[in-house]
């Protein structure tokens, strides 16, 4: 659990059997560039336990990987561009490869073309049209070590160890051009991008924030120095996931990108380099630890109760929750998290109020009910901004009782002052959630 998201705990992992550096989600896998262990394959719909699936063990240094279809495309090492296909997960297939003439470190697609972050040989194009013969089509030898790609437009971002952030012009794949750079202080091996900013993942020197609204003329606006070896970055909203080395996995507040800040990090047992967002989840490649799996919270802490009851405030001060004298048979541990995203919700929407609360008994250990006969008071506020499309009227506190929401019978909402209260009869998970706004179409029927 990344809490605040600043008290994470690991939820589940997955032991590879190389070295895990980098990661990509599709459907409930992982696929997984595990070094010698070429490219594995992992279960992951129970996060608590993901299991293997299938592997195929490429013949170079798998470092990277990306999807299209039912392919996926390896970054082999000095075994250049892998093409797997994984329409059987349990059985996947080489099918193609193209032995780029450096190292192959990362790989990104668009259209029919993989673009290779070729260490030493620069920026490789390969017509992957005919997945069984793939073709080399143009290049640009960046002056660096080009270790990632992102790809914007027509635009290729390359992160170019000792060259810093090169852009280049991909209009044309097989004459690709120079357009701009900008040289950051440390080894640039990772890159991501959202609207007119690239995130660099600068090594030693953390995360750096780069404007390329101009692609001609790109500046740094911000910086983050990381304690660890910043190797990769992706990005959610507001937040830079950053996969730190030895300093696990940094979460970075980028909603002002001249002023980055550190909100939460999970030391991960082994050498995050490789990350991966998908729900409420992050994903980690974390080296020799494998693949390590986090459940991102918006806030969680763990107060003690004793069976006279009192009051919990989320950290926030939006979430107020009273027990009575009572409520427990005796001291218990009492645990709220509440998640960042709001999952399973359709037909309803969320408004980011969605929480988990769960309790053991201080003495034993063992899970702590609600006493018989008893209620909490839950009372809950919101912003006009966070209700979003919800039609106010409709909203309401609901339980989730394993398959379904189901409406808390005495949720009332007082839509002047923004507050919905609530009296559950047990803890779990809950949400504050309600009706969107639909368009109805009159059914014209039209007579001969």
């Amino acid at each position: 659990d990344v809490a605040n998201p600043a008290a994470p705990r690991k939820v589940g992992f997955y032991d590879t059997p190389g070295d895990a550096l980098a990661i990509t989600l599709a459907g409930h896998y992982a696929y997984v560039a595990d070094a010698g262990g070429g490219l594995r394959i992992i279960d992951v719909a129970n996060t608590a336990a993901p299991t293997a699936v299938g592997f195929y063990d490429t013949p170079g240094w798998a470092q990277a990987v990306a999807l299209a279809g039912h392919y996926a495309y390896v970054a082999d090492g000095n075994a250049g561009l892998r093409i797997i296909d994984i329409a059987n997960p349990a059985a996947p297939t080489a099918v193609g490869f193209y032995d780029t003439p450096g190292n192959a470190w990362s790989v990104a697609l668009a259209g029919h073309y993989a673009y290779v972050a070729d260490g030493g040989s620069g920026l490789r194009i390969i017509d992957i049209a005919n997945p069984a013969a793939p073709t080399a089509v143009g290049f640009y030898d960046t002056p660096g070590y080009a270790t990632s790609v992102a790809l914007a437009g027509a635009y290729a971002y390359v992160a170019d160890g000792g060259g810093g952030l090169r852009i280049i012009d991909i209009a044309n794949p097989a004459a690709p051009t120079a357009v701009g750079f900008c040289d950051t202080p440390g080894d640039a091996v990772g890159v991501a991008l959202a609207g007119h900013y690239a995130y660099v993942a600068d090594g030693w020197w953390g995360l750096r924030i780069i404007d390329i609204a101009n692609p001609a003329a790109p500046t740094e606006v911000g910086f983050y120095v990381t304690p660890g070896w910043a190797h990769s970055v992706v990005l959610s909203g507001a937040y830079a996931y950053v996969a730190d080395g030895g300093g696990g996995l940094r979460i970075i507040d980028i909603a002002n990108p001249a002023a980055p800040s550190e909100v939460g990090f999970y030391d991960t047992p082994g050498d995050a380099r490789g990350v991966a967002l998908a729900g409420a989840y992050a994903y980690v490649a974390d080296g020799d630890g494998g693949l390590v799996i986090l459940r991102l919270l918006r806030d969680k802490f763990t107060v003690t109760l004793l069976s006279e009851g009192g009051t919990v405030a989320s950290t926030a001060r939006d979430a107020y929750l009273v027990f009575p004298s009572g409520s427990f048979t005796s001291t218990i541990s009492l645990t709220y998290r509440q998640l960042w995203l709001d999952e399973n919700t359709s037909p309803l929407t969320g408004i980011g109020r969605t929480f988990e609360l769960s309790a053991v008994y201080r003495d034993t250990g063992q899970v702590a009910p609600l006493a018989p006969g008893h209620t909490f008071t839950a009372t809950l506020h919101y912003t006009d901004a966070e209700r979003g499309g919800a039609i106010e009227s409709t909203l309401a506190l609901y339980g989730w009782d394993g398959s379904a929401w189901v409406r808390e019978p005495s949720s009332v909402l007082d839509a002047g002052t923004n507050t919905i209260t609530a009296a559950p009869n047990h803890l779990g998970l809950f949400a504050v959630l309600g009706n969107t706004l639909r368009l109805t179409l009159p059914v014209v029927v039209k007579r001969n």
